[in-house]
């Protein structure tokens, strides 16, 4: 901004314009100081510096009127930009919170993920998760969140490593084993395993995976060029495993045509080798087929999995149904796993979309827990065991998941129950509500991740759609899953328990009268209980 002074307007005006530049420039160093991102102060910066590089009319050419227009103008643009900088200073913590909370409830669904695949590296991103939600608490400032938001994305970025670390310490393992098989020392490289699996112990950071992924890479690359110098032997045992490999993907009901004419054809080139460097050649065409397996084989072990509990579901449900008098409607039960509205469901979209062979493994792993929980759901079917007593399905999966320190929530869908168990033992069981017919409520392994007490709950879809509801007061919600999956107290409801999934009457009327969209429904006393007796990452198994 360029001040006249020889040909003024009016002084005061021109005054009060450099006042409130410098106002405006004193509150944009407060704001970065506070920790708001240039992102948010963009739109204010741009503006400011049009301001600073427009200039007052010359008084040669124009009257001392049009520069004190001009000055004033400037003043009022600056206290505009002024006004427009206090609000962004206002919502920004409420905006930066609410994208740290979708960052933590990102990195709860993906640390759920890896614990699903069978991880052990879990444990302690556990206590980090928790350190997180602490911090999230205690945070004020813009630049709070921004930081924590920060510490989360490079915690995730850590946790997408440790998948492709795992691979590449299987590999190493991998070409030791097959060394050592055709009688090759490998002393040295057990020294580098040894290495690598203390620094897995020790890595936290998106760095720490990083260095290990490259230093597992310099010791795979070690082991390939010892296994170069051993690769006639060795190949013969790569054949055989590829043979195996094959064979595998067969049982998957896959057609492996195309594969056994590319093993043959590696047999006979094999066969034919007579120097190093034929056999190599033939060595890094077996290499090559082997990895081009790697994906058909997940892919058709994940489908292969599904279909066969879809199966299971289907057959099950034909003789377990449920006689709805309400609406006279008979309802299969183990619906929350099926392939039309259910788990199932899910899955197969999550198989259809999977790219790579994390994608595929993380759907097995989850394929092979969903397996284990409608195995439960059928035992409990049989069971005895009053529902406010300790179930053996409970145990089980309590075992299974190796909870058996600490506290665990389970619910169970065929009896619309909830049991808290502290170190195994029964501390309180809760009828509950849970996802109807078309909204069921997800089996799996779910640890709380949100905690809000009280909050309103608005809905997704559209007035007028079949499931929509209005905007709704909650005393009490424990967040355990993505997608708006909620344990909360419904005081709409006066019947919980079996059946009332299912259409029924409820003198609480309309929107009381079937299944939730989801959530676990319990009345507000107990869900006031829950929330007070249980914490961030309790795990809660749903069957």
């Amino acid at each position: 901004m360029v001040l006249l002074s020889a040909f003024p307007g009016d002084p005061l005006a021109q005054q009060q314009a450099e006042q409130s530049s410098k106002a405006l420039a004193q509150e944009l160093r407060y704001a970065r100081s506070i920790g708001i991102p240039d992102a948010y102060l963009q739109p204010i910066l741009r503006r400011q510096r049009v301001l600073d590089n427009t200039h007052a009319p010359l008084a040669f050419f124009t009257n001392t009127q049009a520069v004190t227009t001009y000055y004033t103008n400037l003043q009022q643009s600056y206290q505009l930009l002024l006004i427009q900088l206090h609000g962004i200073e206002e919502q920004a913590p409420q905006r930066l919170s609410y994208q740290a909370n979708r960052d933590l409830q990102a990195l709860s669904s993906l640390l759920n993920q890896r614990e699903a695949q069978g991880f052990l590296e879990t444990e302690r991103f556990k206590e980090v998760l928790s350190q997180y939600r602490l911090q999230l608490e205690q945070a004020r400032l813009p630049g709070d969140f921004v930081q924590v938001s920060a510490s989360m994305h490079d915690t995730m970025q850590a946790l997408q490593l440790l998948g492709p670390v795992h691979d590449q310490l299987n590999r190493l393992q991998t070409t030791i084993t097959l060394l050592a098989q055709v009688g090759v020392k490998v002393d040295t490289l057990k020294t580098y395993e040894q290495s690598d699996k203390a620094n897995l112990l020790s890595a936290q950071t998106a760095s720490d995976f990083t260095r290990l992924l490259q230093q597992l890479q310099n010791h795979v690359r070690l082991g390939n060029e010892l296994t170069a110098q051993h690769i006639q032997a060795i190949g013969q045992v790569k054949l055989q495993q590829l043979a195996e490999d094959l064979e595998r993907l067969q049982s998957y009901h896959v057609d492996i045509s195309v594969y056994r004419k590319r093993l043959e054809a590696n047999r006979e080139a094999f066969k034919r080798a007579s120097s190093p460097a034929e056999y190599q050649q033939v060595a890094q065409q077996i290499e090559q087929d082997s990895a081009a397996l790697r994906l058909p084989l997940l892919r058709g072990e994940a489908t292969y999995r599904l279909n066969i509990l879809r199966d299971e579901v289907q057959r099950w449900g034909q003789t377990h149904r449920y006689q709805n008098a309400f609406d006279n409607t008979t309802y299969s039960y183990g619906y929350e796993y099926n392939d039309t509205h259910g788990l199932l469901a899910e899955l197969r979209a999550s198989v259809q979309r999977a790219k790579n062979a994390d994608d595929y493994q993380v759907i097995i792993d989850l394929l092979k827990n969903a397996r284990e929980h409608f195995h439960a759901m059928q035992n409990n079917a049989s069971s005895k065991e009053p529902w406010n007593q300790v179930h053996s399905t409970d145990l089980h999966l309590i075992r299974f998941y190796h909870q058996e320190q600490g506290q665990v929530i389970v619910v169970s869908l065929l009896e619309q129950t909830m049991r808290v168990y502290q170190e195994g033992k029964l501390l309180r069981a809760f009828r509950v509500t849970t996802g109807q017919y078309e909204r069921p409520t997800p089996p799996g392994y779910w640890p709380i991740f949100l905690r809000q007490s009280p909050t309103r709950f608005t809905s997704p879809e559209p007035p007028g759609s079949a499931f929509w509801y209005p905007d709704t007061r909650i005393t009490y919600a424990l967040g355990f899953r993505e997608g708006g999956y909620f344990i909360h107290d419904s005081w709409w409801r006066t019947e919980y328990g079996p059946g009332t999934n299912f259409p029924h009457a409820d003198a609480g009327g309309e929107f009381a009268s079937n299944g939730s969209h989801g959530c676990i429904n319990l009345a507000e006393a107990d869900a006031g209980w829950l929330y007070q007796h249980t914490a961030y990452g309790t795990p809660l198994l749903i069957y």
